[in-house]
C-alpha cells in the first residue's frame, strides 16, 4: 500500500487524515531560495514554522510525522537538530547535491539521543539524481526513503512539464536503482481522481507499475475537500485507494498499457506547451 502524504499544520485535519492506515502529515519548513526558484510556476508555498511542526508533533495520541527542513546549508542541519529533540518520525532534506550535505545531517541525526528519525532525501537536482549510488551507498537504513521532486528537478532542467522524466522512462529507471540500494522510493504528487491535465488514475497506475512506495496527496487534492468535513476527505482518500487497489490487481501487460496512455498524454502536453512557445515568438 502506498503511503499517502499530506501537507498541512491543521491539527484537526492532521486527526482526521492519521485516522486513515498509511497516511502521513507533512510539516513544510522550506523556503530559502524556493520562491525565486518557483516564480513562474503556479506553485503554492508554505509558510509553516518550527512552531508549527512542535505544535503537531505535540499532539497526543498522534500518528506518522514528517517534517521537510531546509537545504542542509541553509538552516537545514539546525531545524534537523530542533526535529530530533521533538521526537519526529521522519525528516525531508531537500535541494541537496553532494553526499557531503547528507553527511552532515546524518551525523546531526546520529549525534541525537535515542533512536534517529528517519531520513528521506528528496532528490529534485540533477547531481542528485546522476549521484545516488554514492550518494545513499554509505548512509545507515535508516536513511530509507528517496522521493524525486519533480517540480524542481525540472526546473533546473529547463523543460516544459514536470512529468517528462515519467513518459521518458527516467522515473522507473530511478525506482530500479533506489529500490536495487535497499532504499524505499517515491515520485511526485496526485491529485484527485477524475481531475487533472494528466489523470490521477494513470498516474497510481504508473506508481504501481514501478513499484514506488510513497505519493504526496497533491494540494489540488486537498483543496477539493470541504473545510472541517471528514466524510468528504474519508471519500477522496477511499477514491485515491480503489485506484490503487485496482492497479495492483491488474496484469503485467494492462501495467504497460496504462503507461502507454501515460505517455501519450505527458507527449500531448509537451506538444501543446511546444506550439504555445512558438507562436509567441512569432508573434500576432
Amino acid at each position: 500500500m502506498l503511503e499517502l502524504l499530506s501537507i498541512t499544520i491543521d491539527p484537526d485535519y492532521a486527526r482526521h487524515l492519521w485516522r486513515h492506515e498509511k497516511n502521513t502529515v507533512f510539516v513544510d519548513l522550506e523556503f530559502e531560495g524556493k520562491r525565486k526558484r518557483q516564480a513562474a510556476r503556479d506553485t503554492v508555498l508554505s509558510a509553516h514554522s518550527m512552531g508549527d511542526a512542535e505544535r503537531i508533533a505535540r499532539l497526543p495520541d498522534r500518528g506518522p510525522l514528517l517534517v521537510r527542513t531546509n537545504p542542509a546549508g541553509a538552516g537545514g542541519v539546525e531545524e534537523a537538530r530542533a526535529l530530533v529533540a521533538l521526537g519526529v518520525d521522519r525528516i525531508m532534506l531537500p535541494m541537496f547535491r553532494t553526499r557531503a550535505e547528507v553527511d552532515e545531517v546524518v551525523e546531526t541525526l546520529r549525534a541525537g539521543e535515542g533512536v534517529p528519525p528517519r531520513l528521506s532525501l528528496l532528490a529534485e537536482t540533477e547531481a542528485a539524481v546522476q549521484g545516488l549510488e554514492e550518494i545513499l551507498e554509505p548512509q545507515p537504513e535508516w536513511v530509507d526513503h528517496v522521493h524525486i521532486g519533480l517540480n524542481d528537478l525540472s526546473l533546473e532542467r529547463g523543460t516544459d512539464f514536470l512529468f517528462e522524466p515519467v513518459a521518458t522512462g527516467e522515473i522507473a529507471e530511478l525506482a530500479r536503482r533506489v529500490r536495487g540500494l535497499g532504499r524505499r522510493f517515491g515520485f511526485g504528487g496526485v491529485g484527485m481522481p477524475g481531475e487533472g491535465l494528466i489523470s490521477a488514475e494513470r498516474i497510481l497506475g504508473e506508481h504501481v507499475r514501478v513499484g514506488s512506495d510513497c505519493v504526496i496527496l497533491a494540494r489540488s487534492f486537498h483543496r477539493r475537500i470541504p473545510a472541517n468535513d471528514p466524510a468528504a476527505l474519508s471519500e477522496g482518500i477511499a477514491r485515491v485507494r480503489e485506484w490503487e487497489a485496482h492497479w495492483r490487481q491488474a496484469s503485467p501487460e494492462a501495467l504497460e498499457e496504462n503507461h502507454t496512455a501515460l505517455r501519450l498524454a505527458i507527449e500531448a502536453v509537451l506538444a501543446s506547451l511546444a506550439e504555445e512557445k512558438a507562436a509567441g515568438r512569432r508573434g500576432p
